[in-house]
């Protein structure tokens, strides 16, 4: 969507154009050889549902709507815990007992990055469901640790999210209700949530890693001439 609309206002010719993904940005050592590797806490049927928000901006990010959400699933009879990382929240939780504020973790400080790998490990699904979103590496890294996303189809995140493929992806008007029957239909389906987990790392084994980005920005001789 975010290409598409540069070339509708740039008027540049489309077979001028290459859509390259940017990679995750995780240190190798925090990244499993396979998506075997991933450590898994509990089962996407165990209580309680773990859903897990990693950003620094509330409102752009849509918090409420993930908070919304929980409050939806507990409803419904689904025990949610929300793990929030990445700001300090302003907003009313409406379940404490089942929200965690962890604050801002910092990948290159070593006890920050293990809590941040325990938290991945932990969750069932990455929820950050953007108003607008140019990109999204944090999608990228979700996905680089076997993690089906859970999104809005704003900006460029369709380049990433392919919807009941490597995760959920909403319209952007979509309500709570419609995550919350989305995640619950996805609960009773445990086969394609696995199967969305071993997509989810093909897509960053594939596209969404930096060495696949620079090869394909090396292929097309950018800048090169013979």
């Amino acid at each position: 969507a975010a290409c598409i609309s540069f070339v509708v206002h740039s008027r540049i010719a489309r077979d001028k154009l290459h859509l390259i993904e940017y990679g995750a940005n995780l240190p190798a050592e925090h990244v499993p050889a396979t998506v075997a590797d991933v450590p898994i806490s509990a089962p996407i049927g165990a209580a309680p549902l773990r859903l897990l928000f990693v950003a620094v901006e509330q409102h752009r990010k849509g918090l409420d709507t993930v908070l919304d959400v929980q409050d939806a699933l507990i409803r419904a009879g689904v025990p949610t815990q929300v793990d929030i990382v990445g700001t300090q929240v302003t907003l009313p939780l409406r379940h404490p007992q089942l929200t965690t504020v962890h604050g801002f973790l910092r990948k290159s400080v070593p006890e920050q990055a293990a809590q941040l790998q325990a938290l991945y490990a932990k969750a069932h699904l990455f929820f950050v469901p953007s108003r607008a979103e140019a990109y999204g590496i944090v999608f990228c890294e979700a996905m680089a640790l076997g993690l089906p996303v859970i999104a809005r189809a704003t900006g460029g995140v369709p380049s990433i999210v392919q919807h009941g493929v490597n995760g959920l992806l909403l319209p952007p008007d979509a309500p709570p209700t419609a995550y919350a029957d989305a995640i619950t239909s996805l609960i009773r389906q445990p086969q394609h949530y696995a199967a969305m987990r071993q997509a989810a790392r093909r897509r960053y084994d594939e596209v969404l890693n930096w060495d696949t980005f620079a090869a394909r920005v090396k292929a097309l001789r950018i800048g090169v001439r013979d």
